[in-house]
């Protein structure tokens, strides 16, 4: 059984990540084959529970290689939420809203405030219409968000067969992991 967190990131990714570290039968990673080419991208093992925005620009070959088999988790957060962070983020770093903003929309520098406002909306819409369309009809999918997890983690990780310490899992709901600095 394998378990995949899909969304946009700035989302819980890193808490999702976190949370099912307490399960005992799971290992988990948060991008942690990010790096990797070929098959190797989406060698994950069994029992292995995975957050990674970046799969949702390869759910074709994701699908291919294991079908119905995992849960899906599509994780959001409230979209200007995310925009805002994104936005934030973007300065001075490689980001993915970098990569889709100068590659994938194919323009350079200079974008305007405004602009990349628009860039990660578009990022936001685009990878939350990949999922929802990935996922549907798909027979173990959970829509959890972060403003509220608890009710989709309890169902991620009785789908999933997660053994360990639920309540340590549960509690890392709590915690904010990877926040934007103020």
């Amino acid at each position: 059984m394998r378990v995949f967190c899909l969304g946009t990131g700035r989302s819980g990714t890193t808490t999702f990540t976190r949370a099912f570290e307490n399960a005992t039968n799971y290992t988990s990673g948060h991008e942690s084959r990010a790096a990797l080419l070929g098959d190797d991208r989406l060698a994950y093992p069994d029992w292995h529970a995975e957050a990674d925005n970046r799969l949702t620009w390869i759910l074709g070959p994701l699908g291919q290689r294991f079908g119905d088999d995992p849960v899906y988790v599509h994780l959001t957060r409230d979209r200007d939420a995310v925009i805002d962070s994104f936005r934030e983020r973007r300065r001075g770093r490689i980001s993915i809203l970098r990569a889709f903003g100068m590659g994938i929309i194919s323009r350079r520098d200079p974008y305007s405030d405004a602009e990349w406002a628009e860039v990660a909306a578009t990022y936001v819409d685009t990878v939350t219409a990949n999922v929802k369309a990935f996922t549907a009809g798909r027979p173990r999918v959970v829509e959890m968000t972060v403003e509220d997890p608890l009710p989709g983690f309890a169902r991620v990780w009785e789908w999933s067969g997660a053994e360990g310490d639920y309540a340590a899992a549960a509690a890392e709901w709590g915690v904010r992991h990877n926040a934007r600095k103020a």
